[in-house]
């Protein structure tokens, strides 16, 4: 159910493109309760949790359009915009079709999306202002396509701060000129999966009336403009359709998740708009509505058959005691065993592992046996870390360990220089947060959803995220940690959707962090793109287009092929084609699955001497394991022990 402020932040929307895309002088009134309106937004909607996605949305070159039809209105509008609706605005975004050249004459319209100052939004005066000029702009609409159903569509600088993306997907800008010259636009996306159920249930409406009465009374004008309306609108809805279901892609790219034979003759007659009436046929609102009848059920069935499984359930915190205590036990009854440590806290009762590291010698004399026990199969489910005492004293090369012996010899853990603990951060964040962005890409297609799987690698991945932040300078993330740590020790059945909302920020959130971190950390490297598989139907991409290093993309791209992946920057592949040239098993295992083009090492000597020393203390460790019998037990790297 939508909330009193997206209720208010929608009406304000649309009730802003009403006023300065009507042709006819807007009464005062309406200006000043739109101005009042985006004053108080700020202060109503504070608290609306959100993630960034920053974009930057390269300028629109006439010079491409020189040989178009649409190259003077191009030019003029680019005047206007320079000459009149500058003082204005924000940002004047071309998106669709004109902007990536794969327009069709007669039929193509000009999608915009302008971004109208705060201070304009919250000022009367100025508003009218900017109505007044956007009256002569829109003028230049009807050069392009005088059947245009739409003007520009505007959206006040305030709605950025909590962007609902039923709006306008984020990631249509990443296909998007700007008329004004380069435009960094950053966006904080908050939830808005009711509103796009809404806005494809308003069409699907809309449409069943039209095929009742043979009417399109909610767009009144010539045929010739109705029909037009029909076709662009329906040509939309796929990309409607998949936003319901919090799939949020480029129009074009909707269809190839959406596939139907009516589309296919309206993909006919966006390229062949005069001989509409013959590629139709008779009955073609009928077929409308029969097609949307189809979507329609598809998504209630979609909703029907979202599962959940394993909810938590609490424990107290003396049963994680008694399980520590059965766990030393056991083990002191083995003399291959050097020490026992526990690392990491016990912050969730009931979906919080113990994380544990056993320090064995270098070479066993007694069978290994896990450890079991009514306290121990409650608590202790997670992977049991197991090492010898040379990779022990080593331990913090891989990350930062706050260790408590449970029983056992001190081993002195070396510490690391400032240098080495600077190098740790910016190795883990490179290795970690693709992973863990792909892990949550995951739960988003899982079916069921496991609770506290999600609970407990969520948590895990705002480890990276927080790591990432630090190093970047990447702020307001504390609500969503909030937020989730809330979910984790309060857990309620009634929060699914919450939960469902909080892994997808997180997907967003980690993309912002990875980006600005690549920025900062990866200028340098040669990009290499290719993919590096995890486990089967889990993969690191990295993008040969620049486009797919999108949220959104990868969860799409996910949906689509049934497995999940990850899109991240192509400079990022040197790090791991450097680990994969190193000797021992865990490389070699590596080199079989990262599959690159033009790899090339890590160029910074520092860098790549901490990466050397990170796999090389790794494989000793792997050798071990696989040399005494374990299948499992590695710190790091674990994707690689086969």
């Amino acid at each position: 159910m939508k909330s009193t402020i997206q209720k208010i932040q929608n009406e304000l929307y649309y009730s802003l493109n009403r006023y300065l895309g009507s042709k006819q002088n807007g009464p005062e009134d309406e200006a000043i309760k739109i101005t009042n309106g985006y004053k108080k937004l700020p202060g109503l909607a504070k608290n609306t949790p959100t993630a960034p996605q920053t974009l930057e949305v390269p300028e629109l070159r006439l010079s491409d359009y020189k040989k178009t039809p649409y190259f003077n209105t191009l030019t003029n509008l680019a005047k206007t915009v320079q000459a009149e609706l500058k003082p204005f605005i924000k940002a004047f975004v071309v998106h669709g079709s004109l902007a990536t050249m794969d327009f069709i004459p007669d039929f193509s319209d000009l999608d915009t999306f302008v971004v109208v100052k705060k201070e304009v939004c919250a000022n009367t005066k100025l508003l009218s202002q900017l109505r007044d000029k956007v009256v002569q702009a829109q003028k230049l609409l009807s050069e392009i396509d005088s059947l245009a159903h739409h003007g520009f569509i505007f959206c006040a600088e305030q709605n950025l701060s909590y962007y609902p993306q039923h709006y306008l997907p984020v990631t249509v800008f990443r296909y998007a000129k700007s008329l004004d010259g380069p435009a960094k636009i950053q966006f904080n996306i908050r939830d808005s999966a009711e509103e796009a159920k809404e806005n494809f249930y308003h069409y699907y409406d809309v449409f069943q009336k039209i095929a009742k009465t043979g009417k399109m009374e909610n767009k009144p004008g010539s045929k010739l403009y109705q029909l037009k309306w029909f076709v662009s609108m329906l040509l939309l809805m796929p990309s409607l359709y998949l936003q319901a279901k919090g799939i949020y892609l480029y129009k074009k790219f909707s269809f190839d998740f959406v596939r139907h034979p009516f589309l296919e003759k309206l993909s006919l007659v966006r390229k062949n708009f005069n001989k509409t009436a013959e590629i139709l046929g008779e009955g073609y609102l009928k077929e409308a509505a029969k097609m949307l009848n189809e979507w329609a059920s598809g998504l209630e069935q979609f909703e029907k058959d979202r599962k959940i499984i394993n909810h938590p359930r609490k424990i107290p915190l003396s049963v994680y005691g008694k399980a520590r205590r059965e766990l030393v036990s056991h083990f002191r009854k083995n003399s291959d065993v050097l020490a026992f440590y526990e690392y990491g806290t016990v912050k969730a009762p009931g979906i919080s592992d113990l994380d544990l590291i056993l320090v064995l010698k270098e070479k066993l004399k007694n069978p290994f046996r896990y450890p079991t026990g009514p306290n121990i199969d409650k608590v202790a489910k997670g992977g049991l870390i197991i090492m010898t005492k040379s990779v022990f004293e080593n331990v913090q090369i891989f990350d930062q360990t706050n260790l408590k012996k449970l029983f056992g010899q001190d081993i002195k853990v070396k510490q690391l220089s400032k240098k080495e603990l600077e190098l740790r951060s910016i190795v883990s964040v490179a290795d970690w947060l693709p992973e863990r962005i792909l892990r949550l890409i995951g739960m988003l297609r899982a079916n069921p959803l496991d609770v506290q799987h999600a609970l407990r690698y969520t948590r895990s991945f705002a480890y990276s995220l927080e790591n990432a932040a630090r190093l970047t300078g990447l702020k307001d993330y504390d609500k969503f940690l909030w937020e989730l740590q809330e979910l984790r020790s309060q857990w309620k059945p009634l929060k699914i959707e919450q939960l469902r909302s909080l892994i997808k920020r997180g997907v967003y959130w980690g993309y912002e962090a990875l980006s600005r971190f690549t920025e900062k950390y990866f200028s340098d490297p040669q990009p290499a793109s290719g993919e590096l598989e995890l486990f089967k139907n889990q993969k690191i991409v990295f993008a040969d287009q620049p486009s797919k290093v999108d949220a959104d993309w990868a969860i799409s791209a996910s949906q689509q092929r049934s497995s999940d992946i990850v899109v991240v920057d192509p400079r990022l592949a040197s790090q791991f084609f450097t680990y994969s040239r190193q000797p021992g098993i865990l490389a070699k295992q590596m080199r079989r699955q990262l599959n690159l083009k033009n790899g090339q090492l890590i160029k910074n000597k520092n860098h790549r001497q901490f990466l050397v020393d990170k796999i090389r203390l790794a494989n000793h460790c792997a050798e071990f394991l696989k040399r005494e019998g374990f299948k499992s037990g590695l710190y790091r790297f674990g994707f690689y022990l086969k």
